[in-house]
């Protein structure tokens, strides 16, 4: 009986989201440069603890876009939870490759979102491109997580009163 509703509910999904596992595509794509998350409460991905870790390996995705060149940021709320799991990214990686940006609760009030965001970089024959995804709040049966593409007016103006807390990356 599950495997039916969730049959029904993988059907019936609008066309415009998208799902972890393809999320995960588009941020290991090979001409990904830069990947900035924000959200108000950083993940398990990388917890020393591996019955912690989310469904897909998301920490296996963001080690081998490292490897290959790829820059990351993460910015958060500054809270203990996050300084440890900010701690731990800033043990795991050298800081040219990985940032971890802590913020007052002032200031993450001042962001434009309060879901996770995720701006990715490309660039392709010389041309930069920023494209934003925001994670919603949509779980089906297996705990899957869902994502929609930013439009770019919005994109612009998200990024644009994000960008003081992007330190260059």
């Amino acid at each position: 009986m599950i495997s039916a509703e969730l049959n029904y509910l993988t059907r019936s999904l609008p066309t415009y989201l998208i799902t972890d596992q393809e999320y995960s595509r588009i941020e290991s794509a090979k001409p990904t440069a830069r990947v900035i998350i924000c959200k108000g409460e950083m993940g398990l991905e990388f917890d020393p603890d591996p019955s912690r870790h989310p469904k897909l390996p998301y920490d296996q995705i963001v080690r081998k876009n490292i490897a290959r060149g790829v820059r990351y940021q993460w910015i958060s709320q500054d809270t203990e939870k996050n300084k440890i799991r900010a701690d731990i990214i800033r043990k795991l990686f050298p800081a040219d490759s990985a940032r971890v940006s802590l913020l007052n609760g002032k200031e993450w009030q001042e962001l434009p979102f309060s879901l996770e965001t995720v701006f990715i970089t490309t660039i392709l024959n010389g041309s930069e491109k920023v494209d934003a995804y925001l994670q919603i709040p949509v779980e089906d049966l297996e705990a899957e997580r869902y994502w929609i593409k930013v439009d770019p007016d919005r994109r612009d103006e998200w990024q644009g009163r994000a960008a003081r807390y992007m330190n260059g990356i």
